[in-house]
């Protein structure tokens, strides 16, 4: 196994899970070069925002994990991808590039909104 298949195995299996729940706990505010490349407290969309209407529905958060999600990693995401101007709800593959995104520091081009149960 090598390549992204082994990042993804180690990012989901070992790192993501500790990485994510340090950054929940403590609400730190990450950040990158690239404005694209960001998520933070203060990447939560307006109402009018297409982002803002995903989170309600499918029950997400930004910043701080709900306590029924401490511990936990979350199974979807809200992001927008490279080139796109509408934000997606992604599943565990797009998850796990965000989570390698935020925590990783990875740049996957991804704009983060806030992650999912």
């Amino acid at each position: 196994m090598t390549g992204p298949t082994l990042r993804r195995s180690l990012l989901l299996g070992v790192a993501a899970p500790a990485g994510f729940l340090a950054v929940a706990a403590a609400g730190v505010v990450v950040t990158s070069s690239q404005p694209d490349a960001t998520w933070s407290e203060t990447n939560t969309p307006t109402t009018a925002h297409p982002a803002a209407a995903l989170l309600a529905v499918h029950h997400c958060w930004t910043g701080d994990a709900p306590a029924d999600m401490r511990d936990r990693i979350p199974g979807h995401v809200v992001v927008t991808l490279p080139g796109e101007d509408r934000p997606t709800y992604g599943g565990p593959w797009l998850t796990g590039r965000a989570l390698d995104q935020v925590i990783g520091g990875a740049e996957h081009g991804l704009t983060v909104w806030g992650f999912c149960r």
